[in-house]
């Protein structure tokens, strides 16, 4: 198991977490919150399957979000209702998702209880507010003034647009109280404005209060704080994403991003440069010095890429001691600075590196390819980049190749 998954699935997390194979949708990871939840034993991981934890997965109102509630089941028949979301992930050539399921029984609770009692309100962790029935509010918890920073006094007679962040157009809005009127009730995930500034998620949750004649005599609106599991989401993206030893962005990143690169330059009839570059005489550093100085070597070549790449495009580690460069330039010859910023590389990555009292030394052979000179698809414009680094190579090592050679 690899540094993300120990990050991922660790006996200390209190959310039920697992890592499923694509292929088969076997369970061959899960930690002890999820066995604990779902009444599984260690042993039984690698022969289960994700399929028999749900018994009709119910998705969000829009495709596209990337979460959904899902109907669980434990081993001894027990239903519940989950969040999951998913992160899907690469190892050994075989897909991978890690899903992580947040508890709603709570919310679940409050949206199915219209009438509260004042001692619910004021002792409930999430924010609830009461208006009228044209939206003024009437009263705010505890926990409410807690999530938002405002004061009871500067809530009262206003309305919810107090805390409206400017991330939602109009038709949002009119479709929330649409619902509300022909439904009685509305919820969904928001991004609203907190008396500081900060703009954070929030799952919302309104329901209306009608006399018996059915006319609206209130609303509730119960605000959950999302901003915890939002950075717990783009931790787990970036773990994903990113390559753990030297921070950089790793090579499923850098297909997402090569691709997107072609599609701009496609759109706006723009060229941009691929460098390509594998470190020389790393094997020897490792052999004489050993591993760790070789993560070290790794570390500070990661680093030395990033000063000489700046602001003129990205750089990504493909593994082992391969790494990549994509170049984005308003510059009508991007392989002048392709070849300028290569030279740079070239320079700075056989500077010597202290480890511990003894010195390391590497070189790089680099190559270069454009697009859409070099290949028009991802394919074909990184094998050109390969193939000239391996030229590099051949040719002595320690230079740079940019024609020809592929």
């Amino acid at each position: 198991m690899n540094g993300l998954e120990l990050d991922l699935l660790t006996s200390r997390s209190q959310q039920p977490q697992y890592l499923v194979r694509l292929a088969d949708g076997s369970i061959e990871e899960a930690n002890d919150a999820f066995l604990q939840l779902f009444g599984y034993q260690r042993d039984q991981l690698g022969v289960l399957l994700e399929q028999v934890l749900f018994e009709k997965p119910f998705f969000s109102a829009t495709e596209s979000e990337a979460d959904r509630w899902v109907h669980c089941k434990a081993q001894n028949g027990d239903s519940f209702m989950m969040e999951k979301m998913s992160v899907q992930m690469q190892r050994d050539d075989q897909l991978y998702s890690v899903v992580t399921l947040w508890d709603t029984k709570m919310q679940e609770k409050v949206l199915n209880r219209l009438r509260l009692s004042e001692q619910i309100f004021a002792t409930a962790l999430d924010g609830i507010i009461v208006t009228d029935n044209q939206g003024i509010i009437q009263y705010v918890n505890p926990a409410f003034i807690q999530i938002t920073g405002y004061e009871t006094e500067e809530l009262l007679g206003m309305t919810l647009r107090i805390l409206k962040s400017g991330k939602h157009d109009d038709s949002f809005y009119q479709q929330m109280w649409d619902k509300l009127a022909t439904e009685g009730r509305w919820n969904g995930e928001i991004w609203n404005r907190r008396k500081s500034g900060e703009v954070s998620p929030e799952w919302l949750a309104i329901s209306s209060i009608r006399d018996p004649q059915g006319n609206i005599l209130m609303f509730t609106a119960m605000f959950r704080d999302l901003s915890e599991r939002y950075r717990y989401e783009q931790q787990i993206k970036h773990q994903a994403l990113h390559d753990p030893l030297t921070g950089l962005p790793n090579r499923r990143y850098f297909h997402e991003k090569l691709s997107a690169a072609i599609k701009a330059a496609n759109r706006q009839g723009k060229s941009f440069a691929l460098i390509y570059l594998d470190l020389d005489g790393f094997k020897q550093v490792n052999d004489s010095l050993g591993h760790e100085a070789g993560d070290q070597v790794l570390r500070v070549t990661a680093e030395r890429l990033l000063h000489c790449v700046g602001e003129h495009g990205d750089c990504f580690r493909m593994g082992g001691d391969e790494f990549a460069v994509l170049l984005q330039t308003e510059q009508e010859d991007a392989m002048v600075l392709a070849q300028n910023i290569a030279g740079f590389i070239l320079n700075d990555v056989r500077q010597p590196i202290g480890i511990a009292e003894q010195t390391a030394t590497v070189g790089t052979s680099i190559g270069i390819a454009l697009f859409p000179q070099d290949g028009q698809d991802e394919e074909t414009i990184l094998t050109t980049a390969d193939h000239r680094m391996y030229a590099a190579k051949r040719g002595g090592r320690n230079r740079i190749v940019s024609e020809g050679n592929d």
